[in-house]
Parts: C-alpha cells; structure tokens; sequence
C-alpha cells in the first residue's frame, strides 16, 4: 500500500477514497488542553455531535467514537466506523477559558484525516487569532458514492465568545450559533 500524505492549503480541498473507516486526529505541541468536536450529519439528516460529554459508540448510530479527553497536551481522536451512514462531518476545536490568551495557530493545532486505505489530509491553521475559543479546521463530505472530499475550513468564533459552530443538513456551517459549554459545568 502506497501512503499518500496530503498538506491541505488555506480553504483547500481534495477528494480521497472514501472506506468504511476514517480516523481523525485533532493534534497540537502544548501544554493547554484542547478538545475536539465532531459534528455531524447522518444519512437520515439526523444532527449531532461527539465530544467529550458524548463520546459516542461504534455499535450505535451515528458510528462514531471520541477516544476520550486529553486534558493536556497531545492528541484526541474521532473515529468515524460507517462512513456510509452520514453525509457530512465537521472537525472543530475548543480553547477553554483557563488556557488564557493564546492562539491555535501558536499550539500548532492540526487535524489529520486517515482513510486506511494509505492516504491521510493534513489540514493546518494559517491564521493567528489570540482571542477565539472555538475553531472550525476540516470538514467532510461523505456523499459520493467512491470519494470523500476533505475540506480546510479554518473559521474561528467571535472575540471570546463561547457559542459553539453548528452543522446543518445541507453540510453548510456557522459559527458562534451553537451552544455554549463550559468543562466543568452541566
């Protein structure tokens, strides 16, 4: 098998083979700790999220699965196990609160999607914004038959506003929309 890594450019795209399994992997080089979402669209216009109050579940819809939280620096990883039961997924992270000041693109967050068929979509952040919490970085369309289309989406919310993106059926999105979370809180 023949590994073909992909470097996505600011708001690029690129069609993959689409597999039964995908992983995603939400990586950054700091102490402060960041959170993945997976937002998400299934085939029967069902909308949600997976996060880590919902890690979700490979046996039950939507098939996907957080591997938990980090709490720290590193890496936290979705992994989507039916590919043919949705239509749309967005990758987006949170910055909480007691980081402080400090941009995505200075923690060298970066989201990798793996197809396990030998090709992965690196999409990085180009834009240093000290004062979201919440950023869009990729986003998928699981709607051909054959091919996924992997997108750099990179949009951040609003100066310090805790409203999360939302994903809607079309596979459009919107940010400082959602509701706002806060770790710690119900």
């Amino acid at each position: 098998m023949q590994l073909s890594k992909v470097n996505l450019e600011k708001k690029g795209s690129v069609n993959i083979k689409k597999s039964g399994k995908v992983t995603a992997r939400l990586e950054w080089e700091s102490s402060k700790d960041l959170d993945l979402y997976c937002f998400y669209v299934t085939k029967n216009n069902e909308l949600g999220k997976i996060y880590y109050r919902n890690l979700g579940s490979p046996q039950k819809s939507p098939f996907i699965q957080l591997d938990g939280d980090s709490k720290g620096k590193g890496q936290e990883t979705i992994t989507i196990h039916r590919t043919e039961e949705l239509k749309y997924v967005l990758f987006a992270a949170y910055s909480a609160i007691s980081n402080g000041i400090g941009s995505f693109y200075s923690m060298k967050a970066r989201a990798v999607v793996d197809n396990h068929q030998g090709q992965q979509v690196v999409s990085s952040l180009y834009e240093k914004n000290n004062y979201a919490y919440w950023v869009a970085i990729a986003h998928i369309d699981f709607t051909s038959a054959s091919e996924m289309k992997v997108s750099h989406v990179e949009q951040y919310s609003k100066r310090f506003t805790e409203k999360s993106p939302l994903l809607y059926a079309d596979g459009s999105f919107k940010m400082n929309v959602g509701k706002a979370e806060f770790k710690g809180f119900s």
